[in-house]
């Protein structure tokens, strides 16, 4: 077996191997709940940008254009700098219309600091679709023409 860093087993669902056993059964349950009606799809490990790519001169840490090769500043050469990118498990498309961005977790225990800024950031860019933790052996209940955890 494979384990990583919470010790979570990877597991193959249709040939679609997941970091998680819970996260394979969220997939099996999105793809049960599609087949129903219930919603109009998913999608699976989409990437959004919190912060894009960007150029700072480690000299003078003035931080440049994207474009900029020298330092604007002191003429030193700029380094690229990686923006910080969040990538969802599973991004929830109702039949109303509206999205959900859903990320798998055992437990609460397993929101690491990092995890906690990203949802943060990603909360603040995007307010009306909000990131959501699943955790495993969540259940889902109708509420009107939505499902909500319970």
């Amino acid at each position: 077996m494979t384990y990583n860093k919470f010790r979570n087993t990877k597991t193959t669902v249709d040939g679609i191997t997941f970091d998680s056993k819970s996260e394979a059964a969220r997939y099996v349950h999105l793809k049960d709940m599609q087949a129903s009606g219930r919603i109009q799809g998913f999608d699976m490990q989409k990437e959004f940008i919190l912060l894009d790519d960007y150029r700072q001169c480690p000299k003078c840490q003035h931080v440049q254009d994207y474009d900029t090769i020298k330092c604007k500043m002191c003429r030193a050469k700029t380094f690229v700098e990686i923006g910080i990118r969040y990538k969802a498990d599973f991004v929830v498309y109702e039949t109303d219309g509206s999205v959900t961005v859903e990320d798998v977790k055992g437990s609460r225990n397993y929101l690491t600091p990092e995890f906690r800024d990203k949802m943060k950031w990603y909360n603040s860019m995007n307010p009306e679709n909000k990131l959501r933790v699943v955790e495993k052996g969540t259940r889902y209940v109708k509420q009107g023409s939505r499902w909500a955890i319970v």
